[in-house]
């Protein structure tokens, strides 16, 4: 079932990501909000209502844990999606065990993206759970917009 006007907040610093990300997602029925750090991340989480948050694993300014952390001390229990491409200190179980909410590993694909998001909305950040969305690093869909 889709999730119609559900704002997502994508974090990270990849201009070109983030573009892909806004341009396409409005087709998927979310209403993206872009940010290239965690201090405008964090302004435009006090200026709207997010429904769920993307970040990158590396940002201009920090972390994507580093959001994660910041966003639970406040007590916001909106879902979190992290970002990794498989750097060797952290594993979608340590990212969960941060405040991760659901890790996406780079690259993926647009539809296994939008399927993520479904999940990751579908969770219930109240209860601790661990879930992890593995995508194909052989899917043709994979980062259209740099080739």
């Amino acid at each position: 079932m889709p999730q119609k006007n559900k704002s997502i907040l994508i974090v990270n610093s990849d201009q070109s990501m983030r573009d892909y990300l806004c341009e396409r997602l409005p087709f998927s029925g979310f209403k993206p909000v872009c940010s290239d750090s965690i201090r405008c991340a964090l302004k435009k989480i006090a200026e709207f209502k997010v429904d769920a948050i993307i970040c990158d694993e590396t940002l201009k300014d920090g972390s994507g844990l580093d959001l994660i952390q910041r966003l639970r001390n406040c007590g916001q229990s909106v879902p979190v999606g992290l970002l990794i491409s498989g750097a060797p200190d952290l594993t979608e179980i340590s990212a969960c065990a941060q405040g991760a909410d659901l890790v996406f590993h780079k690259p993926f694909g647009l539809q296994d993206f939008v399927d993520g998001l479904h999940q990751l909305l579908k969770t219930n950040t109240t209860i601790p759970s661990v879930q992890t969305a593995w995508f194909s690093r052989d899917n043709n869909q994979n980062f259209p917009h740099r080739a």
